[in-house]
């Protein structure tokens, strides 16, 4: 029994190292920059939700975002522009796509 014991305990610990390993910090109350297409764009993703943004020079907040272990989301204005990518670290990189059918690519930078 106490060898069970031991060895469901061994089990445990491993699967809470890799359970660790593999998590990654909110995006929450965080901002983030990266050269969007033909501008620099500053995204903030707020506690609630919320996302707000500047880019061209213009400001907004007229965003939403969700976070799935590594895997980040956004929309902009009323999902005209759908984000999906990946947090590593200090990095967000993955794919854009808006209702002009255009699509690209964009890493964000932890501020």
């Amino acid at each position: 029994m106490k060898f069970k014991n031991l060895m469901l305990s061994l089990v445990l610990v491993a699967v809470a190292g890799i359970a660790q390993t593999n998590s990654q910090p909110s995006i929450r109350d965080s901002m983030w920059v990266g050269f969007d297409l033909d501008d620099v764009m500053t995204l903030f993703f707020e506690k609630d939700g919320k996302m707000s943004y500047r880019n061209n020079g213009n400001s907004f907040r007229n965003g939403t975002w969700s976070q799935e272990g590594d895997v980040i989301t956004f929309e902009t204005n009323n999902r005209y522009r759908v984000f999906t990518g990946k947090i590593n670290k200090e990095t967000i990189t993955g794919t854009s796509t808006n209702e002009a059918d255009k699509t690209w690519d964009t890493t964000y930078y932890r501020v």
